[in-house]
């Protein structure tokens, strides 16, 4: 008898993402579910109708967001995957990156689709693991720099020690763990 994985499938309602530092949530254009294999067929879509009046202003963006569900944590982490597959109506396209923890951005390929019903499906090839991925697709709005001032001050200071920790032990490995979508790696020899 073939062992059924739809038991251990999360609810879609259950995973919520944590909340993004500078763009806040609009709305849910598509809600989180568990991410594909290439062999289903399920296209979730929303209008375009609810999107077109607002992407003319660079305030707002649409993201496609994935996590790697935990259930020890409340809100997901995004947690975008090594590579997979994007299709926004007909049009595939093959997304290939680095891990990295922030949402994928989609907003000029919405923009250009002629149709009036937009559907998306993200999948992960066969020879990956995708059981615990999750994506779902936002409308999101820019957080301006006055407000961002603010969230910064109610915060308060960070601990010095944790940054200090961070980057020594960056400096001192050459694993390939992920601060930042944007990695560099850098040396601190002295030329003379």
């Amino acid at each position: 008898m073939p062992l059924s994985l739809n038991k251990y499938i999360i609810e879609p309602s259950f995973v919520k993402f944590i909340k993004h530092n500078s763009f806040e949530e609009i709305q849910t254009l598509i809600k989180p579910q568990c991410i594909n294999s290439m062999a289903d067929s399920h296209r979730p879509s929303f209008r375009s109708s609810m999107v077109a009046s607002l992407l003319i202003n660079d305030q707002y963006k649409v993201f496609l967001r994935f996590c790697k569900y935990s259930s020890s944590t409340g809100e997901q982490m995004d947690c975008l995957p090594k590579s997979f597959n994007l299709s926004i109506n007909e049009c595939t396209f093959t997304i290939k990156n680095k891990y990295t923890f922030a949402p994928y951005d989609i907003t000029q390929r919405v923009a250009v689709e002629k149709n009036s019903e937009i559907q998306i499906r993200a999948t992960i090839p066969e020879q990956n693991d995708f059981s615990d991925y999750y994506y779902g697709v936002f409308l999101m709005k820019k957080v301006d720099h006055k407000n961002l001032l603010k969230l910064l001050k109610y915060k308060g200071p960070h601990d010095a020690k944790l940054s200090i920790d961070l980057v020594k032990k960056k400096l001192h490995t050459d694993d390939d763990d992920v601060i930042c979508d944007n990695l560099m790696k850098i040396s601190l020899l002295c030329p003379v």
